[in-house]
């Protein structure tokens, strides 16, 4: 399990660092204003295009995980999501024309907007292809897919940048709409040679049961945790303008790189641990949730601790005040931590419901938070407001695992802080070690 979630997490930055570029370039080429403006192109689709799948997803990689159980779960995962997949064109449809009469979209002309929309379709198709090879569990296939359209996109924009042509928002998401219809292609004809399904299959009479239920039960923490990590750029957005979103995305940008380490870990965590003996599962979701903490805390003191120098030298000085944002969310990157980890520990055991409180208990902080600090401290209120909602959707996920799998809180406390010690100082020695025989 660690040699995948490495290879994951290798594969996340990689997609980081291309993102950068991307981010980089058009930040320095757009300026503060226009790359706002971009970052609500792109975050609108992205938000739809999560909240239209209705669950699908998860479900998908949670089914799969057990296709030892079916010899023909690929073929109904297919046959299922192809059909999932019409019925979120409508629903992707129906939130973006929703959106479009609000705020939200504030700055953006019509042809943005447009392709904006053709975006997300794209968005969909290669979401849908990347959770059945991760549901599959192969990886290098999915980081291989994953990597195609941040890829393309650095590299359009580093060929752009050099041959200094003008660049637009709308010239940035039509590439980003055609790779990731590439990806999608790519992913589906490796699925077609490698695993040979047969697409014309009937839908399984209990895809109810195993597809549509619990894909409801996640999409409900899914459509609670869009809003929780992304409705404050919107705000931001509707109430300050496309400048301040700009350089809002840079702060939180920086931020989130310490997600990197909790994504990387989930992807590899919850097939695993969904297929894990019931007596390991608790010992291992404790040690994993304290490692990825001590790594995440340590990293975000280091980068807060950078960020003064580091982020107007990335994206240049005219975004240098977003360095203030970016070290309040800090505490919310381990906040998120937590909660990511231990909502797919739920998961994994039959209840993703948990999530959905979780997220909800954030979402009902986030909001008004969110009206009343963002008015009054800009972004820098925005960033205080996201660490407060990511604090308490941790305690909340945090309570109801342990009362779920009725853990104490001494062996709570053993399993995140003591044991990870334990693990990693092992394997510091056994480093050490076997570079000692070396020599």
């Amino acid at each position: 399990m660690l040699r995948k979630i490495l290879s994951v997490l290798i594969n996340n930055v990689l997609v980081f660092v291309l993102g950068l570029v991307y981010t980089v370039i058009s930040a320095r080429m757009l300026g503060p204003g226009l790359r706002g403006i971009l970052v609500v192109a792109v975050l609108v689709p992205t938000w739809i295009a999560v909240l239209s799948l209705l669950g699908l997803p998860q479900s998908l990689v949670y089914n799969l995980s057990r296709r030892d159980q079916s010899p023909d779960s690929l073929d109904e995962a297919i046959a299922i999501s192809i059909r999932y997949l019409a019925v979120a064109m409508v629903v992707a449809l129906l939130f973006y024309f929703a959106m479009a009469r609000s705020p939200v979209l504030r700055g953006l002309p019509v042809p943005l907007q447009l392709w904006s929309l053709a975006l997300c379709g794209g968005l969909l198709a290669e979401g849908v292809v990347l959770s059945i090879l991760a549901g599959l569990q192969d990886f290098p296939w999915r980081n291989a897919t994953a990597l195609i359209r941040p890829l393309l996109v650095a590299l359009a924009l580093a060929a752009g940048w050099l041959s200094k042509t003008q660049l637009s928002p709308v010239l940035i998401v039509q590439v980003m709409t055609a790779a990731a219809l590439l990806g999608f292609m790519v992913g589906c004809t490796y699925v077609a040679i490698a695993f040979r399904p047969s697409v014309g299959v009937r839908i399984p009479a209990d895809w109810l049961q195993n597809y549509g239920w619990y894909g409801l039960k996640v999409y409900s923490a899914t459509f609670a945790q869009a809003v929780n990590y992304r409705l404050d750029t919107l705000i931001v957005n509707a109430q300050l303008g496309s400048r301040e979103v700009g350089l809002y995305s840079a702060g939180v940008g920086a931020a989130e790189l310490l997600l990197f380490v909790p994504i990387s870990v989930a992807f590899v965590f919850y097939p695993r641990i969904t297929a894990a003996p019931d007596e390991t599962r608790d010992r291992t979701t404790l040690i994993t949730l304290g490692a990825s903490l001590y790594i995440v805390i340590v990293g975000a003191c280091l980068l807060t601790a950078a960020l003064p120098w580091l982020l107007p030298v990335i994206f240049g000085r005219a975004f240098s005040s977003a360095v203030i944002a970016a070290q309040w969310l800090m505490p919310g990157m381990a906040a998120l931590t937590v909660v990511r980890i231990l909502s797919y520990a739920c998961a994994g055991v039959g209840r993703p419901e948990y999530a959905t409180y979780t997220t909800l208990v954030g979402v009902f902080a986030t909001i008004p938070l969110d009206l009343v600090l963002i008015p009054r401290s800009g972004i820098v209120g925005a960033a205080i407001a996201s660490s407060i909602a990511y604090s308490l959707s941790a305690a909340v996920v945090l309570t109801l695992y342990l009362r779920l799998r009725r853990i104490s809180r001494v062996e709570a406390i053993d399993g995140i802080v003591v044991q990870p010690l334990k693990w990693l100082t092992a394997m510091w020695r056994q480093r050490g070690g076997a570079l000692h025989s070396t020599q």
